[in-house]
């Protein structure tokens, strides 16, 4: 019998040891993927696209995901869902937008998009803590 229970623990360990490369591999491929954010009106305006998504193929790059060849036309069709189902915003005043569309590019090549309301600013007197942020490498 103990040789019996001891095959059946060598099975098991196994099969858990497969199911947690898996989840492992699909963590690793989730967690693979770029996105940059831009300002949004609340309508059907954004910010200028262009700084973000030449920062967005940077950092694509860094992490070697490929840039799709269909990216304008997986962007236009995700925008095009996201905008359906957008969330309504409370004008904020300057320099606070609206709202916020992230564009995510997966280690897949899969565009999608996200619209997000901010929530309103207070017209107040503005009240911030800064702090130097650490700096790594050499400051030429």
């Amino acid at each position: 019998t103990n040789l019996l229970i001891s095959a059946y623990q060598m099975a098991a360990d196994a099969a858990a040891a497969d199911v947690a490369a898996d989840v492992a591999a699909d963590a690793a491929d989730v967690a693979r993927l770029v996105f940059t954010t831009l300002p949004w009106d609340g309508g059907e305006a954004f910010a200028t696209p262009r700084p973000y998504f030449e920062r967005l193929s940077r950092d694509a790059a860094r992490l070697d995901i490929a840039w799709p060849q269909d990216l304008t036309v997986q962007l236009r069709k995700s925008l095009k869902e996201s905008l359906k189902q957008k969330p309504s915003c409370v004008s904020n005043t300057w320099p606070s937008p609206p709202g916020l569309l992230r564009v995510e590019l997966t280690c897949q090549g899969e565009v999608r998009t996200e619209l997000r309301a901010l929530p309103a600013t207070n017209v107040g007197p503005w009240q911030a803590i800064s702090h130097p942020a650490p700096w790594f490498g050499s400051r030429r």
